[in-house]
């Protein structure tokens, strides 16, 4: 069970890797583009036909990514206050539920992102020629990946709760406790 557990931790933290990685390229590739844009427009006055486009579709990318990322994090926003003034033992049940709606959320961001793919899969970008589906891509990526850390989090509040713990954590960083 433990080469199991040290098997899937390795996968995990290698997804994230990637990911991480990933928002920088993106980020690169979306900053380069805008700024050979503006050179190109500006002082040469020339336009270049596939920057805006490679912008927006590494813009879409980041986004969704680093929500992904930011659900990893807890950094997304949390009324905190709310949990804080209702009672520990309504509390925990009440984020739970969070927790589990924000899952479904999320499960039908993901089987609709796929949907999508699939319904755009022969169209491609009228400058560059991409697959939209390369775009829409992004949406189940992050949204699986979103889930993925959703459930991960729902069973580390349930096992906080359960042992009487607190029902908000004040650290931000990634638990590694699986």
């Amino acid at each position: 069970m433990d080469h199991l557990r040290s098997a899937l931790r390795t996968l995990y933290d290698g997804v994230w890797k990637a990911v991480d990685q990933a928002l920088i390229v993106l980020c690169s590739v979306m900053v380069v583009a805008v700024f050979l844009q503006v050179i190109f427009r500006y002082v040469l006055h020339l336009s270049l036909s596939w920057s805006e486009e490679l912008a927006r579709y590494a813009f879409t990318w980041l986004a969704m990514l680093g929500a992904a990322v930011a659900m990893r994090r807890r950094s997304h926003f949390v009324l905190e206050v709310l949990v804080r003034w209702i009672p520990a033992r309504i509390a925990g049940p009440l984020m739970v539920f969070a927790g589990l709606v924000v899952f479904v959320f999320l499960l039908v961001l993901t089987v609709e992102g796929v949907l999508w793919m699939i319904a755009y899969s022969d169209m491609v970008s009228p400058v560059m020629q991409i697959g939209y589906y390369m775009v829409a891509a992004s949406i189940p990526i992050s949204g699986g990946l979103m889930a993925t850390e959703c459930v991960l989090q729902l069973g580390r509040a349930i096992a906080r709760i359960r042992k009487g713990g607190p029902v908000l954590t004040t650290t931000a960083e990634p638990e590694t406790n699986y």
